[in-house]
């Protein structure tokens, strides 16, 4: 989360992954992604905007992972506020959520998902709380 000071007041912006290999649809399985797409949305102003793609090593390998590339990925990830995914282990769903990174299973088209999203009382919650990333 980023906080910008204004005159009066303190804007927050919330980072978004998407397991993505074209920012438009989350396809990717959390421990196979090769890279995520990073939003950026404005709760203000109820936007958000692609700011980047990250690149990542491949972790899992058919029911087994590479926990030194997990950890990596965590790292990589460790600034958004949530990952969405078409899928994730339970292995590699235990390591992030051990590490503090929220990781949400949901497919289909990005903007649904983040329209979804915006609406849940889960980043209502983080605009309101400091998160920290045990990495």
């Amino acid at each position: 989360m980023i906080a910008e000071h204004g005159k009066d007041k303190i804007m927050k912006r919330i980072k978004i992954a998407a397991g993505s290999d074209d920012g438009k649809i989350i396809n990717q399985h959390f421990g196979f992604a090769e890279q995520f797409a990073i939003f950026e949305w404005e709760p203000e102003n109820d936007r958000h905007r692609f700011l980047e793609f990250r690149k990542t090593e491949r972790a899992c390998n058919l029911g087994s992972h590479d926990e030194k590339k997990l950890v990596s990925t965590i790292r990589l990830l460790n600034d958004c506020a949530v990952v969405l995914v078409s899928n994730i282990g339970e292995g590699a769903q235990q390591i992030t959520q051990a590490n503090g990174l929220q990781v949400l299973k949901i497919g289909g088209r990005v903007d649904d998902a983040l329209k979804k999203l915006k609406e849940s009382k889960y980043l209502k919650k983080q605009l309101n709380t400091e998160r920290s990333v045990g990495i």
